[in-house]
């Protein structure tokens, strides 16, 4: 029988290195945990990690994790996102909360949308995100129209 222990230990030491990597990112991604978690995410596009176990604590369904992880249709390289701006939180309630990546321009992601604003909800104590929608006018920082 094939033994168990590697894979497991792996699929731990990723959502440690997850945690760590989404601790310090909420430093630097407006405070908010929430931003912290898309700035993990970021980081892991960016790398163009391939194993769906790196995005699942960072997602609400495991579909989304596996698609994070599977290469595109089109082939982009590394890396698979441009530049961005630090996150932010633009609308908050004591569940979800609206964060925003403006991204930097660069010539090799023409058509990129001018910001992204990343759905995140709370869910068993940890933000995760739920959806992404593309936005050519991002709005404010800190904005409670929720």
């Amino acid at each position: 029988m094939r033994d168990l222990r590697t894979p497991v230990v792996t699929v731990l030491l990723l959502v440690v290195v997850a945690g760590i990597l989404t601790g310090c990112a909420a430093r630097d991604a407006s405070g908010h945990p929430a931003a912290a978690v898309v700035e993990a995410l970021l980081e892991l596009r960016r790398a163009d990690v391939r194993d769906p176990a790196s995005y699942a604590p960072l997602v609400r369904e495991s579909r989304v994790a596996t698609a994070l992880a599977s290469p595109a249709d089109d082939v982009a390289g590394t890396p698979r996102v441009p530049g961005w701006e630090p996150p932010y939180v633009s609308a908050e309630t004591s569940v979800s909360a609206d964060v925003v990546v403006v991204w930097r321009p660069d010539e090799a992601f023409t058509g990129w949308p001018v910001a992204t604003v990343f759905l995140t909800m709370l869910e068993d104590g940890a933000w995760v995100v739920v959806d992404a929608v593309e936005v050519d006018d991002p709005p404010p920082a800190g904005d409670e129209s929720e």
